[in-house]
């Protein structure tokens, strides 16, 4: 079951949208059309919805995005450990000369290296794979839109997440990423795929943000 949350936060003004045309992609999909009414809630008006297949080159994208930030301890341990194993192994052949410990050495440091760039990979195929068994496959997912937070809506239950405790909005052309943080959570990264926008409804989805002051990092 979500956690419910009661919105009292006054600082989150709204404006009229302006439904400017902007290029972008329609793929199509159940959503909601321009002219259609926005869906009823007790908590208030669905303004936006936006309903996608998860695929694995889009959760290596959000993968290599979050990385420096959800790992961002690990990554700057694995970069200096990475460093020190590769120097050290050097004593091993000078004055030493012990060539095999060297090669142990140096191989150690370079693959601790690298896997503070490239960890990223392990954690999408694992993260993956966790996506799979809960959601099943496809993995579909549906985020909506309120006026002060928006939902994520899941098999096993909904989670809300305030806009005012967005602390990154990463854009990514035809992809975005909502980084949270708020209680009960460390951080929740949320992926919006954009191309299921039609143009209208990604104009909306910029107002809605915009209004609710989200920063693009």
């Amino acid at each position: 079951m979500s956690k419910k949350i009661k919105y009292t936060d006054p600082s989150v003004k709204r404006k009229r949208y302006n439904h400017n045309f902007i290029p972008g992609q329609n793929a199509g999909g159940s959503l909601e059309t321009p002219n259609a009414k926005s869906k009823k809630s007790l908590i208030g008006d669905i303004l936006l919805e936006n309903t996608f297949i998860l695929t694995k080159e889009m959760n290596k994208r959000y993968a290599r995005q979050t990385y420096g930030i959800f790992h961002k301890k690990w990554r700057r341990n694995t970069f200096i450990i990475g460093l020190l194993l590769m120097l050290v192994s050097f004593v091993f052949v000078y004055p030493l000369q012990w060539y095999i410990l060297w090669l142990i050495f140096l191989v150690l440091g370079i693959y601790v290296f690298m896997m503070s760039w490239m960890g990223y990979l392990y954690g999408a195929a694992v993260s993956y794979g966790n996506f799979k068994e809960f959601y099943g496959e496809p993995v579909m997912m549906t985020v909506q839109f309120y006026e002060k937070f928006f939902r994520v809506v899941t098999p096993k239950g909904n989670r809300d997440f305030l806009y005012a405790n967005i602390k990154h909005r990463i854009e990514m052309g035809d992809m975005a990423i909502l980084i949270v943080a708020q209680e009960g959570i460390i951080l929740h990264g949320q992926i919006i795929d954009k191309k299921m926008f039609e143009p209208l409804q990604l104009s909306k989805y910029y107002d809605i943000l915009e209004a609710a002051e989200v920063p693009i990092n």
